[in-house]
């Protein structure tokens, strides 16, 4: 029962202004980007596998995916910790393996139904109401896979150091891109 309570609490976080007005804005981007190039490239040149590729690949996957899980995976436990709550928490008759786990679950859900959304508007700005479905769906495959692994890596990184950005930084420049 507190399982479940933490992992509401946690999923609640997500809905806040700050979190959800980051996320829709990340949401949107590729299909912005999708838009404007749809409007720049000439209508017979316009490759819409080409631009679906290139922008799933760059926004959706480097950066979208990346910065959300920074955002949801680093602020499971900071959101605990800054609002005096991890006190509380760590007093209940819950092991602390599973408070992590609720705090991933939320992180890896939030993460992994903004970024689908993402290349579903992705999709359709590029392909317009008749959408290649099998690349979509391929993508949409693999987006929780990459949520996971990325939420669970900055959680990591958040419950090793609370200052963790500068390691994070130095990973998204350096190579970790799946």
């Amino acid at each position: 029962m507190a399982d479940l309570f933490i992992l509401k609490t946690s999923l609640l976080e997500a809905l806040k202004p700050k979190r959800l007005l980051t996320a829709l804005l990340l949401l949107i981007l590729p299909a912005l980007a999708a838009i404007i190039w749809r409007a720049i490239v000439p209508g017979d040149r316009f490759d819409p596998a080409e631009a679906y590729n290139t922008l799933a690949a760059y926004f959706v996957f480097g950066f979208t995916l990346t910065i959300l899980s920074v955002i949801y995976g680093t602020g499971a436990l900071s959101a605990e910790i800054e609002g005096r709550t991890i006190v509380y928490l760590l007093t209940r008759p819950v092991p602390r393996w599973r408070l992590l786990l609720m705090k991933l679950i939320g992180a890896w859900v939030g993460i992994t139904v903004t970024v689908a959304l993402s290349v579903l508007l992705l999709g359709f700005a590029v392909y317009g109401l008749k959408p290649e479905w099998p690349r979509i769906v391929s993508d949409l495959r693999i987006i929780p896979v990459g949520a996971l692994a990325y939420s669970s890596l900055f959680l990591f990184f958040d419950t090793v150091k609370t200052t963790s950005y500068k390691i994070i930084i130095l990973i998204k420049q350096n190579c970790f891109y799946l």
